[in-house]
């Protein structure tokens, strides 16, 4: 079948759309299904409407992109409910067709990943690939929700959850400034004497949120290159890949032990995977994951090394500084900061900070800082699209040559032998409790 909402063809058994994430089990539900659905979602997880502001119940949305905007965000990063933020897209999808909404506080991660990966780590892994109640309960349908589980949580523990951070930090910071920019204008035209006190502990209150020295431009540059994290993402391809690659054994043991147990079956023994098994699996998953993401890494490349040329500018930068000591020590102390690593750059800051100004030479460090940013930041752009692409590929290469090819036939191979032996299979999801 074709997906309505991006149009990929999609095998007849998924429950969700591997390209966009939609729900196909929301197909046949009108407006009013959908927002039973919603109440339902938030009575099993404990919530009411009375929880949210009657700007994130849905029935109050008004179906302006500022409204969409702010429900989001909320659901997104305040609330971090991306149940209730997949139900919220449904609902508006339902109820606004024809209508276009610009996701403008979007991660660039569709919200079926954010929730798979979430509820994966709150769960058990089993609980995540359910063979019963939205599809037919088949091994294949099994296999085929293990490997969009397998390569959605590779994903994002890769890079999927840095991206998340580092965009959630962000927009935190620019609405915060938003916000302090609006008060110091509001300052500024007020006249009244404790109206104006009030405003002016409005807005120290705002940084203090951050902390002085993120709240700085410079510091601001540093927590989101912490966050992303990007140096680490090279030793964890191999490191992640033997993760899954058990998560994937764990299952057919799982089945394996399940089948005997119920049947008594002890002429299964002999099919526990060996040592040597695991490693093949293991081996066939790395060569996979490097294949897909050989391009990444290399753009990964390209980004890493933007960061040594804002460390590199900045040492240009303090050594052809005035003579100036203290415009001097604010360059030089956020140059070998930032070499030196975050709690050198911290230290760095903090310490030149309140010398900011009196630099004469600092709004060109800003400035040279804000460009080699921007060029960092479309790096960053670049890799977060070629990820994700990378996803795509990677889910697709699981199915047709791990899943499909080694996971399918090793669990058949258990039911033939039942079979053999006179046994009357049971549902599937009997052998995964």
């Amino acid at each position: 079948m074709f997906c309505p909402k991006c149009g990929t063809n999609v095998d007849d058994s998924y429950a969700f759309c591997f390209k966009c994430g939609f729900d196909f089990s929301k197909l046949n539900q009108s407006e009013d299904s959908s927002q039973q659905n919603y109440n339902k979602t938030t009575t099993e997880n404990g919530h009411s409407h009375d929880q949210y502001s009657g700007m994130l119940e849905f029935d109050s949305f008004d179906g302006s992109q500022e409204q969409f905007d702010e429900n989001y965000y909320d659901l997104c990063y305040v609330q971090r409910d991306y149940q209730k933020l997949l139900d919220f897209e449904e609902y508006v999808r339902v109820k606004y067709p024809n209508t276009t909404y610009e996701y403008n506080f979007s991660c660039g991660i569709n919200t079926i990943l954010l929730l798979l990966s979430s509820y994966t780590k709150e769960n058990d892994f089993l609980k995540c690939v359910s063979v019963d109640d939205l599809n037919d309960g088949t091994v294949q349908t099994l296999a085929d929700n293990l490997a969009f589980c397998l390569s959605t949580n590779y994903f994002m523990d890769l890079f999927g959850w840095r991206a998340y951070d580092f965009f959630s930090f962000s927009f935190k910071y620019n609405l915060a400034w938003e916000q302090y920019l609006k008060l110091q204008e509001d300052y500024e035209k007020e006249e009244n004497v404790d109206r104006k006190n009030s405003i002016k502990w409005e807005m120290e209150t705002i940084p203090r949120k951050f902390g002085r020295t993120t709240w700085a431009y410079e510091g601001s540059i540093i927590k989101k290159v912490n966050l992303l994290d990007l140096s680490h993402i090279q030793p964890q391809l191999t490191k992640l890949a033997e993760q899954y690659s058990n998560a994937l054994s764990d299952l057919y043991i799982v089945i394996l032990d399940n089948a005997i147990k119920i049947h008594n079956a002890t002429y299964l023994q002999g099919l526990y995977p060996t040592i040597f098994q695991k490693q093949q699996i293991a081996k066939v998953i790395e060569n996979e994951i490097n294949d897909k993401f050989r391009n990444s890494t290399r753009n990964l490349y390209v980004v890493l090394q933007k960061e040594k040329d804002i460390c590199n500018k900045i040492n240009e930068l303090s050594k052809n500084l005035s003579a100036s000591s203290t415009a001097k020590k604010v360059a030089i102390t956020l140059g070998l900061g930032l070499i030196s690593g975050p709690l050198g750059l911290m230290n760095g800051i903090r310490e030149g900070y309140n010398a900011y100004e009196a630099g004469s030479k600092a709004t060109e460090l800003q400035s040279k800082l804000e460009n080699d940013f921007d060029s960092y930041l479309d790096e960053v752009r670049q890799l977060h699209e070629d990820m994700c692409e990378c996803c795509d590929k990677l889910r697709e290469s699981m199915k047709a040559n791990v899943t499909d090819k080694y996971l399918v036939a090793a669990i058949n191979d258990i039911f033939k032998k039942l079979q053999d032996n006179g046994v009357e299979l049971l549902p599937l999801n009997r052998y995964l409790e």
